[in-house]
């Protein structure tokens, strides 16, 4: 049997130049590093004719170390009498009290705000010339403060123990 002749023609350069020419109009999307070439057509604009990278950042400097962050100063109370009514009406010193007086286990936290401002009570009560004593006789004599809580020395003398007597395990 005898091969069938070719009928298929060859094409030449010029038809493969049309082929081409059609497969680049049926592409989508854009050409390989195009968003870096409209980025500095725009920026030239942008920039009065300057070149710009579009890769650079923001020219702002970067803080090289973390901002210090301003801790809350105490209040300053311009007479040791104002410092000294100031924690005595301290909700959360009276709070924490409370807590502690009811057996309530306490965070290191707390157990140093409590030894801070009581520490700064006796020290105030000795600038001021006020005795234990007289501090039991004017909470005996005001009727509001006979239902709340009292921290009369014994009673501070007492936490302090407690604190000190009391083992790590508890602190969980």
């Amino acid at each position: 049997m005898a091969k069938a002749p070719r009928t298929k023609r060859i094409p030449d350069k010029a038809h493969q130049a049309n082929v081409a020419d059609r497969k680049s109009k049926k592409r989508k999307g854009h050409a390989p590093g195009s968003r870096h070439s409209e980025a500095d057509q725009t920026k030239v604009r942008q920039n009065h004719g300057a070149k710009a990278d579009p890769r650079l950042g923001s020219k702002k400097p970067v803080p090289l170390t973390a901002p210090s962050k301003s801790a809350k100063e105490p209040q300053k109370h311009f007479s040791p009498a104002k410092e000294l009514s100031a924690i005595e009406q301290d909700p959360r010193l009276e709070a924490l009290l409370d807590k502690a007086e009811q057996d309530q286990s306490l965070t290191a936290e707390e157990k140093t705000y409590i030894d801070q401002k009581l520490a700064r009570h006796r020290q105030l009560c000795e600038l001021l010339g006020i005795d234990a004593a007289d501090d039991k006789d004017e909470k005996s004599s005001d009727p509001r403060q006979q239902s709340g809580r009292s921290h009369v020395a014994d009673d501070e003398d007492a936490l302090l123990d407690k604190f000190m007597n009391s083992d790590i395990k508890d602190l969980n």
